[in-house]
């Protein structure tokens, strides 16, 4: 649609002012009543679909359940890949980012900035392999997260336990259906 070009009314006196005043109130209020209209109108058709939409999101929840618990009963299924591609669909396990998170034995990330701060491991030959400090922000002291994912390989085991965090790269389940399936339905629902 093609905007036009907007031509303010003329204005010559002040009963002309008031009566565009009366009228632009009387529009303003008219058009918040249509835009309340509209609203109202989308929220009874989003109520009077949200049955079905509640059950097929059910249904999809406990189907995907059952197929990632089947993933993982089955992983010879998956020939040594993380997915299986079918030609409607594909699912599997996606490998998350490392993230550093506390272990156990710290309670706080102000506790593991400390005992990070003080972690200095050393190789047999008395040399530091391991600098816990090079890793904690001052001001308010914080743990450099990004520094120690960037060395997550190099960190020993005892400086993780000693400074209290821990790597951790979840594998999270997916399901995607193919982009042509779901093209192929929206049309046939058209």
């Amino acid at each position: 649609m093609k905007k036009t070009k907007i031509k303010p009314v003329l204005i010559h006196s002040r009963e002309a002012m008031l009566a565009v005043v009366a009228n632009l109130v009387s529009d303003k209020l008219a058009l918040a009543a249509k835009l309340v209209e509209i609203e109202q109108a989308k929220a009874d058709i989003e109520a009077s679909y949200q049955s079905d939409i509640d059950e097929l999101a059910r249904r999809c929840q406990t189907n995907e359940a059952g197929l990632h618990v089947w993933s993982v009963q089955h992983p010879e299924e998956f020939d040594g890949s993380k997915s299986i591609d079918l030609p409607s669909a594909t699912f599997g396990f996606r490998t998350c980012p490392p993230s550093v998170e506390k272990d156990k034995s710290a309670r706080t990330w102000d506790d593991v900035a400390a005992r990070l701060a003080a972690t200095v491991i050393q190789d047999a030959t008395g040399q530091p392999t391991f600098i816990g400090e090079n890793f904690v922000r001052y001001g308010s002291p914080t743990v450099d997260k990004a520094g120690l994912l960037a060395i997550r390989d190099e960190i020993p085991e005892a400086a993780k336990k000693a400074a209290g965090f821990i790597i951790e790269q979840e594998e999270i389940f997916f399901f995607k259906p193919k982009s042509e399936v779901l093209e192929a339905s929206s049309q046939e629902a058209a």
